[in-house]
């Protein structure tokens, strides 16, 4: 499987929204369920993991 540098950078892109947004959801108090379903999304994982540790 090829991936071209274009969706790469939507990946990247996409994966720091999402980590602002997890940032942002951290602070508030339904930060534990929110954080319990972007866990469960595999390719996301590995980075929220590391924001974990």
């Amino acid at each position: 499987m090829q991936i071209n540098e274009l969706d790469l950078q939507k990946l990247k892109d996409h994966s720091n929204n999402l980590t602002m947004e997890w940032m942002k959801q951290m602070k508030s108090t339904k930060s534990r369920i929110f954080r319990s379903c972007i866990l469960e999304s595999e390719p996301c994982q590995s980075i929220f993991r590391q924001h974990l540790e």
